[in-house]
């Protein structure tokens, strides 16, 4: 369960600095107007999609850490 909380927090760390990194890049060209491929930053967009893919790990892992306690606590009643 830590191991997917942590996945969950390093991805949301991600997602926002990717995030950022691609609101600075687009805002001068939003200002301006501009349609160069140079707008779209694509190291944060890149960051943003590793840190929601990460979030996606961390919570597949939390559930799975969850039923795989519900599992062991019903097989330590049957005892």
């Amino acid at each position: 369960m830590r191991t997917g909380f942590t996945f969950i927090l390093i991805g949301f760390g991600l997602y926002l600095i990717g995030g950022a990194v691609w609101g600075q890049s687009i805002w001068p060209c939003a200002v301006t107007h501009a349609e160069s491929p140079s707008c779209l930053h694509a190291v944060g967009i890149a960051m943003a999609g590793v840190g929601a893919t990460a979030i996606g790990f961390g919570v597949i892992a939390v559930i799975m850490s969850l039923f795989m306690r519900r599992e062991v606590r019903r097989q330590e009643a049957r005892f």
